[in-house]
């Protein structure tokens, strides 16, 4: 992110790569509640690098890029699959294999 002044840190700009690691990591230490259920999502997420520019907006306070967010995640189909789509496609699997 940006210094409002216009600073650099040695080193440069962190990556969005490095910039969502270090939130979310601190947000696990933090025990942070709403991360709880859907760290690993998240983190999923975080490693695709058509995902990161928009997560970094997220982050940085811009709430306007959410549906473009999710609008990117729902098109590359980059989040694994919840309990529910699990469940299902194990339905799936005996369905299919009783069908042969």
């Amino acid at each position: 992110m940006a210094c409002p002044h216009g600073c650099v840190p040695d080193g440069g700009p962190l990556s969005d790569e490095q910039l969502i690691d270090l939130i979310l990591t601190s947000m696990e230490i933090g025990g942070h509640r709403s991360l709880a259920h859907v760290g690993a999502q998240v983190r999923h997420l975080a490693a695709d690098p058509d995902i990161q520019p928009l997560l970094t907006r997220l982050i940085s306070g811009d709430a306007g890029v959410i549906p473009a967010l999710v609008a990117a995640v729902y098109h590359c189909g980059t989040t694994p699959a919840g309990p529910r789509e699990q469940e299902h496609a194990g339905n799936q699997a005996v369905k299919d294999r009783a069908a042969t």
